[in-house]
């Protein structure tokens, strides 16, 4: 695991990006920064973007009393409330201890650890710390902290004198503010089943309710006594991590078409562009009384591999072909077809025996349906004697959608799923999913620079489309509508 334990004897005095800290006000002796309210806010101004930089502030209290403030500042458009940091971007606060009097401390750290929490049972659980970072600021071995202090601020009638005093292992009265940056690995390696290393992309933060699984970020400031009992002091700051990553560039007729913004070719002309999923054959009972027999091709959109980005939507495009020309016409109807996208999470709280499928938890959950339109294909089936009938559609994908990851006993896994037809006059037998293709969700953008293709869903429609809404009863396993993923 990557650790960042350096014992630094002095602390960088500038924080790039920071907002400028107001000087403290109370008890009348002016000096180095304070930290800000909880509302205070910076705006950080650039060529390509605008963000908000927050303060925000954790106490530290003893017997009732505040003893310290942690403070960490982050991108506040991300959240009011929580701590957001991006891939890419290092941790970045202070912490301010004010004493009314000299006190003996042994040392003062920040710890940032990553945590995967797993419950499969009433009583079993389980805990992987996959990030661990120290971040020593002080410890008496350093020596006085009024001169590794980024700042501080005596309280005593005589200031100057006060700095003068020979240090004796107590920190005197006064305000200390230490500054800190942490950088994040891209990558952590977690022992997985007998103690095997592996190594992981650092995952996105997940807690979600009727998930047995969470993965949890937290940063820690400790203040640890020089007594004989060690009392600590402490308050821990949860944070939400957000991985950096990106879909492939387009390929040229997917590309020309967004920049041009026309419909996107379909694969009669763009064959490159479009990945065509395994024929699925089905059957059904029409109007109650014939059975007729079909067959269905999907194709969504290729990029190199099936990658999207969430806020973006995946371009869809199916053929229905059978005997029965008015099957064909009835399951053509794009109130006809039923396409997810599908999420399934998958955990596991015993290590050392990954091999007992029983041990597995799994289940999953859908988004909204995709929509459709009937378009005209002039390609020609191989078979004069079937009917054909084509429809393009789209998948809105929620811009809070989690990535796909993946984390020793953890992992987030999304595919595209075309569940039986669902229209009067039409039944379907047998299978519960026709089609099961999977893709990748990324989190950075998905759009080439230029003009968009026209959407044909309301922008409406992908507000509603979020992996955790409600939705529209479909077919399903009986077993997996009772585990509450649906």
């Amino acid at each position: 695991m990557q650790v960042h334990n350096p014992l630094t004897r002095r602390i960088n005095l500038t924080l790039p990006g920071l907002p400028d800290l107001p000087s403290p006000s109370s008890r009348g002796y002016a000096s180095s920064s304070l930290p800000p309210s909880p509302t205070t806010t910076t705006t950080t101004t650039s060529s390509t973007s605008i963000s908000r930089i927050k303060a925000y502030n954790f106490d530290i209290d003893r017997k009732g009393k505040p003893l310290a403030v942690l403070t960490l500042y982050a991108n506040g458009d991300h959240s009011p409330s929580t701590p957001t940091f991006v891939e890419g971007q290092p941790i970045k606060g202070q912490l301010k201890l004010d004493l009314e009097k000299a006190e003996n401390f042994l040392n003062i750290n920040i710890r940032v650890q990553g945590k995967l929490s797993m419950v499969t049972g009433p009583t079993e659980s389980d805990q992987v710390i996959f990030l661990d970072i120290v971040h020593p600021l002080w410890s008496q071995s350093v020596g006085d902290p009024r001169h590794t202090a980024t700042s501080f601020t005596s309280w005593s009638p005589d200031p100057f004198r006060a700095m003068m005093d020979p240090f004796n292992g107590k920190l005197p009265e006064g305000v200390y503010v230490w500054h800190f940056t942490i950088e994040l690995p891209k990558y952590v390696v977690v022992p997985v089943g007998s103690d095997r290393p592996q190594t992981f992309k650092l995952p996105p933060s997940f807690v979600e309710k009727n998930v047995g699984a969470t993965i949890v970020y937290d940063v820690t400031a400790k203040l640890t006594t020089n007594s004989l009992l060690r009392t600590t002091h402490r308050t821990t700051a949860k944070y939400d991590f957000i991985p950096s990553t990106r879909p492939p560039p387009f390929l040229p007729m997917r590309a020309a078409a967004y920049r041009d913004g026309v419909p996107l070719p379909p694969p009669s002309i763009d064959e490159e562009g479009w990945h065509a999923s395994k024929p699925a054959q089905f059957t059904g009972l029409l109007f109650k009384n014939k059975v007729v027999y079909l067959d269905c091709i999907a194709t969504s959109l290729l990029v190199l591999k099936l990658v999207y980005a969430r806020g973006t939507v995946i371009p869809l495009f199916l053929e229905i072909s059978g005997q029965d020309t008015q099957a064909v016409a009835l399951l053509s109807s794009p109130l006809a077809v039923f396409c997810r996208l599908r999420r399934t999470i998958k955990f596991h709280n015993n290590g050392k025996r990954l091999g007992d499928k029983q041990q597995w938890k799994d289940g999953f959950s859908h988004s909204q349906v995709a929509t459709w339109r009937k378009v005209e294909d002039r390609q020609r089936t191989s078979d004069n004697s079937k009917k054909r009938a084509c429809l393009q559609g789209e998948l809105l994908l929620s811009n809070t959608l989690k990535p796909t990851s993946a984390l020793a006993y953890f992992e987030i896994k999304y595919s595209v799923v075309l569940l039986p037809f669902a229209i009067t006059g039409f039944d379907a037998e047998g299978k519960t999913e026709l089609i099961k293709e999977p893709v990748e969700i990324v989190t950075g953008t998905g759009y080439a620079p230029g003009r968009r293709s026209t959407r044909m869903s309301t922008p409406s429609s992908l507000a509603s489309s979020d992996i955790s809404s409600p939705i529209p009863e479909v077919p399903v396993r009986r077993e997996v509508r009772d585990r509450g993923f649906i």
